[in-house]
């Protein structure tokens, strides 16, 4: 099944709200840059209105005209998944985002998920 949402001006936060009941897995593609005065910034992902430090921890891997940078995350209030273009970026520049989140509707395990910007 797919689902199309479209943010059409700029936000601090989206909520994904009434997901179908039955699925397994959720894929979320996007393409996204931040209004910020900046040329880049991370994107944290929260679940279910979570920002509770010490439940979010990861790996990660990112670059955005620059060394790559990688890095572990211990604890957070949300899990980094990608480096986005900010305002000073160069026009036109947008991060493409796909996220897979496995077993994302089952409460008997942790989170798994894959990110790619």
């Amino acid at each position: 099944m797919m689902l199309l949402s479209t943010l059409s001006g700029a936000a601090a936060s989206y909520d994904f709200t009434n997901i179908p009941a039955g699925y397994t897995h959720l894929l979320l593609i996007g393409s996204l840059r931040e209004d910020h005065a900046e040329t880049d910034n991370y994107l944290l992902l929260t679940c279910n209105g979570d920002a509770t430090s010490g439940h979010y921890c990861g790996n990660y891997l990112d670059s955005y005209y620059s060394t790559p940078n990688p890095g572990t995350q211990i604890t957070g209030t949300g899990l980094r998944v990608g480096d986005i273009p900010g305002a000073n970026a160069p026009a036109g520049s947008f991060a493409p985002l796909e996220l897979q989140i496995a077993n994302y509707a089952s409460s008997a395990i942790n989170k798994g998920l894959l990110a790619r910007t």
